[in-house]
């Protein structure tokens, strides 16, 4: 809309010259980058500022917050503040709150050897993704991890539950079990 007229020049308050510049990188995407993409839409997509930002004032990814959250205060205010936003923020779709994000950021936590963040994380995933096999396999290496041998087993079986035919829930519960596993065995096709 209106916004290519505007004029801040006159305001040097840091926020308005961070908007300028934002809102001159949007411009700059509409008429000198989209415009060259071939067989682009009809009518054209236009970047505006609620493609980033999404009814956020900074516009940072879910697993980005989480891992501020966990740097300044801890994974339980991690955990606290994805609630919080994943009840006020959903139906402006501001985050993806897909098992995706929340299952990386745990990757990145197990691998810097925070693996108990991770397993908070991770229970939280499952809490909201049930259904998610590949978040139980993720857990049960996480508890691997921490030497919590029968909390891993017990997401390699909820993993094999969900999804019989998954090779890497298999072979960890059987790595544990020496092969002597009492989950269900995958179903054969006649």
């Amino acid at each position: 809309g209106g916004q290519e007229n505007v004029n801040f020049a006159s305001d040097d308050k840091v926020t308005k010259r961070q908007a300028r510049v934002m809102m001159q990188m949007a411009r700059d995407i509409n008429t000198k980058y989209l415009v060259d993409l071939p067989d682009r839409n009809d009518p054209p997509v236009r970047v505006a500022c609620v493609t980033c930002h999404r009814g956020a004032p900074v516009p940072r990814t879910i697993d980005a917050v989480l891992a501020r959250a966990i740097d300044s205060a801890g994974v339980q205010t991690a955990v606290a503040r994805y609630r919080q936003l994943r009840q006020e923020t959903m139906e402006r779709g501001s985050y993806d709150f897909s098992e995706g994000p929340v299952s990386d950021l745990a990757r990145r936590l197990a691998a810097q050897g925070k693996t108990a963040e991770a397993a908070t994380l991770l229970e939280m995933n499952s809490e909201f993704h049930p259904a998610s096999a590949a978040v139980d396999v993720q857990l049960g290496d996480v508890y691997r991890t921490l030497g919590q041998r029968d909390k891993a087993l017990v997401r390699y079986r909820m993993a094999l539950e969900k999804q019989p035919n998954n090779a890497m829930a298999r072979r960890r519960l059987d790595e544990l079990t020496g092969g002597q596993s009492t989950a269900p065995a995958p179903p054969t096709r006649p």
